[in-house]
């Protein structure tokens, strides 16, 4: 008989197994593992990383159950409590704000240090932007696939997706712009994008939670919080100016309490039109 195929490389076998959510198999290999092992530094991601999306693959695809959370959250814990893992390389907490994740949002900040939330807080991407121009934008963008197939899940699901379960169901069948009604491609199963970002639908947890960290990272060490809630991306947007742009109100609220009374995170211009937050509201048709 042929000889049995060689083992995958350490850091394929732990990618792989953060992939599939297999616990067991990581809680062996994770105690051994050494950074160069579980990170790769050409995709600029670590085994958190993969962990992360498996989860939201899950919570999409309607396979994760209440006991399957309680054992990611349990699992995720440990690795971060014993530092098997590094939590601030290549900042996972962006993938979890993308995903709209907010439990793991939470687990992620408090596994931080002040150093370590510093620098996670302000690492841009390749487009300049940082977690809270993520958190600034549309919620359909980790929600979309997830409700529109109609399905209905546990509170406990609901919650870690930062869900109002009564916002959902009421969101079904309402249109784009939030109506009574709706639209007539929208059916009593489904909910249009529109929906999809109502106030009512989704609550704004991970950019509270995330201006609330900013403020415990930057208190005593003489940087200017709006320095960070005014950070431009490449093409001159603010985290305000992706609210303006995505309709939300919400953001745009949060956003402006939080800044200095003396700056005014909406009068900033954008690089391409030279637009402010109230142009480029009006310019995507937000009346509000």
């Amino acid at each position: 008989p042929p000889p049995p195929p060689p083992p995958p490389p350490p850091q394929v076998a732990l990618f792989r197994a953060a992939a599939r959510s297999d616990f067991p198999t990581l809680l062996q290999l994770l105690p051994t593992s050494t950074p160069s092992i579980n990170t790769n530094h050409d995709s600029q991601q670590t085994v958190l990383h993969h962990l992360i999306a498996a989860q939201f693959q899950r919570l999409t695809y309607g396979t994760s159950s209440n006991k399957q959370c309680k054992a990611y959250t349990k699992f995720l814990k440990k690795i971060l409590r014993k530092r098997y893992v590094d939590p601030s390389m290549y900042c996972p907490l962006v993938d979890a704000v993308h995903y709209r994740l907010s439990s793991t949002v939470k687990i992620l900040i408090n596994a931080l240090n002040i150093t370590q939330l510093q620098a996670c807080l302000a690492e841009p991407n390749i487009f300049g932007e940082h977690v809270l121009h993520v958190a600034s934008k549309s919620k359909a963008s980790g929600f979309a696939r997830h409700f529109l197939t109609g399905k209905t899940h546990s509170k406990r699901i609901n919650r870690e997706l930062g869900v109002s379960s009564e916002g959902v169901h009421g969101a079904r069948g309402r249109g784009a712009t939030g109506g009574a009604k709706g639209n007539q491609e929208n059916t009593k199963d489904t909910a249009s994008f529109g929906a999809l970002n109502h106030r009512q639908t989704v609550h704004s947890v991970d950019l509270s939670v995330l201006l609330a960290a900013g403020e415990q990272a930057y208190r005593g060490t003489g940087r200017n919080l709006s320095d960070w809630l005014l950070a431009p991306n490449v093409w001159g947007e603010t985290p305000m100016m992706v609210g303006c742009r995505s309709g939300r109100v919400d953001v745009v609220e949060k956003l402006r309490a939080a800044s200095h009374p003396g700056r005014n995170p909406g009068g900033a211009f954008e690089t391409v039109f030279r637009m402010t937050c109230m142009h480029v509201a009006a310019a995507r048709g937000h009346a509000r």
